[in-house]
């Protein structure tokens, strides 16, 4: 599922590599910027929500790049019938039945927290921290969500600063495997 090379198959033993942005980036839901070029691409074959892990109906592509300060996400969500995309403006954190996209992040590699960045085809934000134990919402991150809709579909952009995260403090950050 990865295009390009050097990224790595996704493994444990052979992780994604998250490339630095080349340039500037500009959370606008439109991916305008050269650093969408040389950022990791995945397409996401399966959804999770209503079916558990089963082939995704439609196709849906993530682009992952970081400067210092932030990670940059954004997901192109291919609906060739845009009238079914299912999108409404609710208060933070109560979009459960929209379409939306979700990207978990388990910054200390260890399976037991993983901090939630979803966002709705409206830009409206969802978060969360799960861990074995259970799910809160009381965490509100504080991150930028942009979207825009287009012919093939829908575009969510998501700047999500570092300062927003708790991770392992290693000698070389570079290092940092999540």
């Amino acid at each position: 599922p990865v295009w390009g090379e050097n990224q790595g198959a996704g493994t444990s033993e052979d992780p994604y590599i998250l490339p630095e942005a080349a340039s500037a980036i500009k959370v606008d839901g439109e991916m305008e910027e050269k650093a969408w070029d040389s950022a990791l691409k995945l397409e996401l074959p399966y959804e999770t929500w209503p079916r558990e892990n089963t082939p995704a109906p439609v196709k849906t592509e993530a682009y992952l790049c970081s400067s210092k300060s932030h990670l940059y996400v954004a997901f192109k969500c291919f609906e060739p019938k845009t009238k079914n995309i299912r999108a409404y403006y609710f208060e933070r954190d109560n979009t459960l039945a929209d379409d939306m996209v979700v990207l978990f992040l388990d910054t200390f590699n260890d399976e037991r927290r993983a901090y939630g960045f979803r966002s709705n085809a409206l830009g409206v934000q969802f978060d969360d921290i799960r861990t074995r134990t259970g799910t809160s919402l009381a965490w509100d991150a504080i991150y930028v969500t942009r979207t825009k809709y287009y012919d093939w579909g829908y575009l969510v952009e998501m700047a999500i600063p570092f300062n927003q995260l708790r991770f392992q403090k290693i000698k070389n950050a570079d290092e940092q495997v999540w």
